[in-house]
């Protein structure tokens, strides 16, 4: 019984993280970039690799409000790289310079 009910959390915790993304691009296309960034911040707090390279590309965004936060996406992409995110690797690689600042 156990089994079956982590099971269900598992699904449904995956399908949940999905919406994030697709609720943060979502909100990245209309230009909500502070919504859409809460929404990949969450996703990748889940382990979502996906949620982490949005993240980090998000905090390269330069906006009328905003100024790229070059440490921040370093982190982003270093966490999704660590977790197998290859495209991560490349722009952590990138800009991992920042990440000590």
């Amino acid at each position: 019984m156990k089994k079956i009910i982590l099971f269900i959390f598992l699904i449904l915790n995956i399908n949940l993280v999905a919406n994030l993304i697709d609720d943060g691009l979502a909100e990245f296309t209309k230009g909500n970039y502070e919504k859409s960034r809460q929404l990949f911040q969450e996703s990748c707090n889940s382990g979502n690799t996906k949620g982490c390279l949005h993240l980090g590309a998000v905090y390269l965004m330069t906006t009328e409000n905003r100024v790229p936060n070059y440490k921040l996406a370093a982190q982003a992409f270093k966490k999704a790289c660590d977790n197998g995110e290859r495209i991560a690797c490349k722009k952590y690689k990138q800009y991992k310079q920042y990440k000590k600042y």
